[in-house]
């Protein structure tokens, strides 16, 4: 008697996550803004308070420079354009398909992606019609589609997608061609 496990999930089972994974982003999304917010909210009151605040808090990245470092990148990336609930829901997407990947690797004996590639991914531009640019956590480049519930190249769906992906997903989930 043995058992069978599927190893790819029925496609009509995707839609039904879509708000349960819509909810956990949201819960996730809306920890972090708060966390955020009090941290933009004291320098905004310090500088209106007095100037004696603001000699106080140029001294707080002298203490920690890697606070400093973060901080100014965090206003430079592009991952600024607000993006909204439909953002929120095109990451959480996109971080839910690591479960997906790893399965495929696993079962046709290929490395997995690196767990920082979904944790690190921003959501970068609305390119409209559903679909989400973001960038993973090592640089690349994919559009999500909400609509059609898959991943692929900015190029389109047949162009090439990184090589981690072409051979660490499974190709009903992240639509392109191997990297030659």
């Amino acid at each position: 008697m043995t058992s069978r496990i599927p190893l790819r999930r029925p496609r009509g089972l995707r839609p039904t996550l879509r708000p349960a994974l819509a909810a956990l982003a949201t819960t996730a999304l809306l920890g972090t803004l708060t966390a955020c917010g009090d941290d933009d909210a004291e320098p905004a009151s310090s500088q209106t308070a007095s100037t004696g605040e603001s000699s106080q808090a140029s001294s707080a990245p002298a203490d920690d420079p890697s606070s400093a470092a973060e901080a100014s990148e965090d206003t430079g990336l592009p991952s600024e354009t607000p993006t909204g609930d439909a953002g929120a829901e095109a990451l959480a997407f996109f971080q839910s398909t690591q479960a997906d990947c790893d399965a495929f690797a696993d079962s046709v004996g290929n490395p997995r992606i690196p767990v920082p590639y979904f944790a690190s991914a921003q959501v970068v531009d609305d390119l409209g019609g559903d679909q989400w640019l973001l960038l993973d956590g090592a640089g690349n480049r994919l559009v999500v589609d909400l609509g059609a519930g898959v991943v692929q190249s900015p190029d389109g769906p047949d162009a090439t997608l990184p090589t981690e992906y072409s051979f660490g997903c499974p190709s009903e989930l992240y639509l392109g061609s191997a990297a030659d």
